[in-house]
Order: C-alpha cells, then structure tokens, then sequence
C-alpha cells in the first residue's frame, strides 16, 4: 500500500542515521540538523520522509503550546503548515481533499485545515471558531457539490477532556 511504502521510507532513513550517527544521537532524538548534514546520502523519498516526521514533531509540540494557550491562530497556522508538508513531502492528498480543504480556507471562522488520517482519500480536519462551523459545513457541502457533483460529508465534532482512568462505578 501507499502508506507501507511511505512508512518504510521513513523507518529505512532513521536506520540508516542511526548507523551514521552511532553513538552522538541525542537523548530526545534525531533533529532536522542530523537530517541535513545526511541528506546527500539519502534518496529523496526517504529523506522527505524523514524531513516530515520531524517537522511534524516540532509542529504537535507547537500545536500543544498554542491549544493550551487558546491561540486558535496560530493552532490552525500549524495545521496548515502539517497539511503542507503532508502534501508535498508525503504525497498523501487528492484533488478532492485539496478542493475540500481550499472551500473550508475560504469560510469565515476556520483557523486552519489539514488532511487527516493515512490519507490518500481520507478527509480533512479544519479547526472552526464555533458560531462559524454550521455555515463553514454549509459552504463545504455546496461547493463540494458544485465542483464535483457529489455529496461532501461532513461532521461537526467538539473537542473534549484529554483521555484519562475510569473509576470503576463511573
């Protein structure tokens, strides 16, 4: 499948700067700098493969600063940008995504939006102020519908509590 060969990619260039690197990885990890001073080495689906794992890294650390701090801007900035190098490095979007993601962009109240899931056909989640979401799911429908003359779903769903331990009894 698409999404083993991209993983492989991906496991196949760590293993290969982990033997480059040896014993000077650091405790947290490879950084982008690692990645850089190898690059030469690597082919070029493994090395993007590997640019994306660790900018998407440093982007779900940004996106826990901003969510805690309820900057919503700059939350949906970080999905826009992990959309980006979804699509450019993993090559995991369609043009039926890419459509729904550019009506969602253009909507009112939506902070920012992102292919989600493996990909390659899933769907995209978009972070909409709240009083915005209904017209935002309206204008997805419509102009979905218009470019493709097909039904675009779409699900409204609300953050919720962080996943935790049930009492029992609870």
């Amino acid at each position: 499948t698409p999404y083993a060969r991209k993983r492989k990619a991906a496991e196949d260039a760590f293993r290969k700067l982990r033997k480059w690197e040896g014993d000077r990885i650091p405790e947290g990890g490879f950084t982008l700098e690692h990645l850089q001073k190898h690059r030469l080495k690597l082919p070029t689906e493994e090395k993007w493969m590997a640019e994306h794992v660790l900018t998407e890294n440093q982007r779900v650390a940004g996106a826990v600063a901003a969510f805690r701090a309820g900057d919503h801007a700059a939350f949906g900035k970080i999905l826009n940008e992990s959309h980006i190098s979804l699509r450019d490095r993993v090559g995991n979007s369609t043009q039926e995504l890419e459509a729904m993601r550019n009506l969602l962009l253009g909507t009112a109240g939506v902070f920012g939006a992102r292919v989600t899931g493996a990909g390659f056909g899933g769907c995209i989640l978009a972070w909409v102020r709240e009083q915005d979401a209904e017209s935002a799911a309206d204008a997805v429908r419509q102009g979905y519908r218009a470019r493709f003359s097909a039904k675009g779903d779409v699900f409204s769903v609300r953050t919720g509590p962080p996943a935790g331990l049930l009492e029992p009894g609870s």
